[in-house]
């Protein structure tokens, strides 16, 4: 696999689903961590009670973080979102990734991924 296919598929989508009003450190946290393709929503769940309990969120108002960055960061944040804000303990929020794997080029690629101007018209 040549570098610019390597780049492409090391392109995650982040999801974190956490308390409502909880979403702006959430976001400060993806931005602190050089994360800058992020986006937020309000959310409120559909799940039935006894789902909700067994995952700790009996509150079905929620914050939804969209964040698009590489797999290196992704994994730092997983890590700093269990750390940080307890995610994976019941009522703390969850978070889960997904390949992105078809954004449109290396130039779209390096635009989301916060890369110098320079490096996208030299791309």
């Amino acid at each position: 696999m040549d570098e610019k296919t390597k780049q492409l598929t090391e392109l995650r989508l982040i999801f974190v689903i956490t308390k409502r009003g909880k979403g702006d450190a959430i976001l400060k946290t993806m931005q602190e961590s050089g994360i800058f393709f992020n986006c937020v929503f309000l959310g409120k769940g559909t799940a039935g009670n006894e789902l909700l309990n067994l995952f700790g969120l009996a509150d079905s108002e929620k914050d939804i973080v969209l964040s698009l960055t590489t797999l290196k960061k992704a994994t730092a944040i997983l890590e700093i979102l269990k750390d940080k804000y307890k995610f994976g303990e019941a009522g703390k929020g969850f978070a889960f990734t997904i390949n992105v794997n078809s954004i449109g080029g290396l130039k779209a690629f390096k635009l989301f991924s916060n890369q110098p101007t320079e490096e996208i018209n030299n791309g």
